[in-house]
């Protein structure tokens, strides 16, 4: 692989938030503590999507919405409590060369993201044309 191919790095997290109800009260609780990438309805249910407003690798990010949360005031809590579907997405950017990648949640991640009733997803962007910094501190 030449130096001027693109690897595979890890982007970013978003939260997916999907429920019967109105997920303004989530909005705006979380405040200027996330970026609200998109809200409102969709056929027959609401979404908002987050996407974290601080910096670390998919642990650190996860661990952070889910603190946030956890801290949801009670009218932003029941909406959270009441949507069908929380999915932390973790963003991946792949790479062309044949290297593999590893990227481990640890246990106490995967718990948080269960105490709060969420899922994971991971997603796979193709490779970008544009270099950008590897931002990957979970294996470090």
């Amino acid at each position: 692989m030449s130096s001027s191919e693109p690897e595979i790095r890890f982007l970013n997290v978003d939260l997916e938030v999907r429920g019967p109800n109105d997920l303004q009260p989530i909005i705006d609780d979380l405040g200027d503590d996330v970026v609200n990438l998109h809200a409102g309805r969709v056929h027959d249910h609401y979404i908002a999507i987050f996407e974290a407003n601080f910096t670390g690798g998919a642990n650190e990010l996860i661990e952070e919405f889910c603190r946030l949360i956890e801290t949801l005031e009670p009218d932003a809590r029941r909406s959270w409590d009441e949507a069908s579907s929380k999915t932390f997405d973790l963003g991946y950017e792949a790479g062309h060369g044949a290297r593999s990648y590893e990227s481990t949640l640890r246990p106490e991640t995967v718990a948080a993201v269960a105490r709060v009733g969420g899922a994971i997803r991971v997603t796979i962007y193709p490779p970008s044309t544009t270099p950008v910094e590897n931002n990957d501190k979970s294996n470090r």
